[in-house]
């Protein structure tokens, strides 16, 4: 719901009509669809094999990581033509406010023992949160070549 309180983009009155056929679900946006999940797919199992590979506690670096890499994707797609680094933060107060409180829900499924019983998670070290960390940004990143990409094709 917070992305959805999202200001439209400046030049969204200057871009052509969409054909009124056009599916919503469009193959360019099928296609990103595809891409961004592969990509968190794949960060979130190589987060949890590294942190395996160290000892760690995979399980709950997967769920750290599946969780932050949404967050990420959600700031990271906020415009199609911008990218993330010229929207402030300010703009839509309702998806920072979502995002710092899911952040925190997060690390209290980690790090505040009810939380943990329940959902039978632990404390990450600080070798395992930075690999969490690596990872959850790379489908935000993916997200933004995705933008810059599309910049570069609209403009004449």
């Amino acid at each position: 719901m917070a992305i959805g309180a999202e200001q439209a983009e400046p030049d969204v009155l200057d871009r052509a009509p969409r054909p009124p056929a056009e599916p919503i679900l469009t193959r360019d946006l099928s296609l990103q669809i595809l891409v961004l999940a592969t990509l968190v797919s794949v960060s979130s199992l190589g987060v949890a094999l590294r942190v395996q590979q160290l000892g760690g506690h995979w399980q709950s670096a997967l769920f750290a990581t599946l969780g932050l890499g949404q967050l990420g994707l959600a700031l990271a797609t906020r415009s199609d033509s911008q990218p993330i680094w010229r929207i402030p933060l300010r703009t839509n107060r309702m998806l920072s406010g979502a995002v710092v409180l899911s952040v925190v829900l997060v690390l209290a499924a980690l790090y505040l023992p009810p939380l943990q019983h329940l959902l039978r998670t632990t404390g990450l070290g600080l070798d395992e949160l930075l690999v969490v960390l690596a990872g959850a940004v790379l489908p935000a990143l993916g997200a933004q070549a995705g933008v810059l990409l599309h910049r570069a094709r609209r403009r004449p």
